[in-house]
């Protein structure tokens, strides 16, 4: 196996994945439309980036995707028409993650420790918070769409509405790099840069925020995570009787697991 070359990927939020975008150190953002009914033939296409710097943040509903810099800089898209909307200056700093919390809003957490609500429809910032001592390295939404991740080296679990902690986890020795939910977000993983992978029970009732949430099973690689995520339910009957997920690892490597809900009250599965 090769090297991973660093890239930003991401697909839609809201449904089977439609197409792919992409955006390396070069400040190019590409948008891929994979072979398809509506799409015979595969199609590449280029979108603008005129006061893009280095990427680090890169986010996408099935009609819009949202772009960040290390200068704080956010660019909003039209998927559609391939077209920037808008662009505004919104961190003092690197932005380090973004996230469609509904189709005409965004978050964004940046190196200042701040995370900034947007609105796409006017382009107007909406909401501003303080991240805390640390900050927020990545923004999750959970299935439920009510509750939001937000990951430093703890990672805490809050309502939308109230921004009320409900659930805490305690998390990496450094700051996290990725997360992700289960299909019926009860399970959670996590990885930062220290080639581990946690995988944890969520629970979303704010007496759970008086003690840590259990940690179901850990997993050690060779090498750093690059991406992990589950894989969706494929019927009414595995999205209660078992779990799919994977690991990426930056040496190349995919890692799967399939797990019953029964095997998760037993000893922790190997890596």
């Amino acid at each position: 196996s090769s090297r991973l070359a660093p890239m930003l990927c991401a697909t839609s939020t809201d449904a089977a994945p439609t197409f792919i975008l992409a955006a390396a150190n070069d400040a190019k953002i590409a948008i891929h439309i994979p072979h398809t009914k509506q799409q015979q033939q595969p199609a590449s296409h280029q979108l603008p980036a005129p006061t893009l710097r280095k990427p680090t943040a890169l986010a996408a509903t099935t009609t819009t995707a949202a772009l960040a810099d290390d200068k704080g800089e956010l660019l909003f898209y039209d998927l559609a028409r391939r077209e920037l909307l808008r662009s505004l200056h919104a961190h003092q700093g690197p932005v380090l993650d973004l996230l469609f919390t509904s189709h005409d809003t965004v978050l964004s957490s940046g190196a200042d420790r701040l995370i900034l609500t947007h609105d796409l429809a006017t382009g107007e910032q909406t909401g501003s918070r303080k991240a805390g001592k640390a900050a927020v390295s990545k923004l999750a939404c959970a299935p439920d769409g009510r509750h939001v991740l937000l990951a430093a080296s703890t990672l805490r679990l809050l309502r939308l509405d109230t921004w009320k902690r409900v659930c805490r986890f305690s998390g990496h020795a450094s700051a996290t790099r990725h997360a992700a939910f289960s299909h019926d977000g009860t399970l959670l993983l996590s990885a930062a840069a220290d080639r581990s992978m946690s995988l944890w029970a969520v629970s979303y009732s704010a007496k759970a925020d008086d003690d840590d949430a259990p940690l179901v099973a850990s997993f050690a690689f060779d090498a750093d995570v690059v991406a992990l995520g589950f894989a969706p339910a494929s019927d009414a009957e595995s999205a209660t009787s078992s779990y799919t997920w994977f690991a990426l690892t930056s040496d190349g490597d995919l890692h799967l697991w399939r797990v019953t809900a029964a095997a998760l009250c037993a000893p922790s599965p190997k890596a």
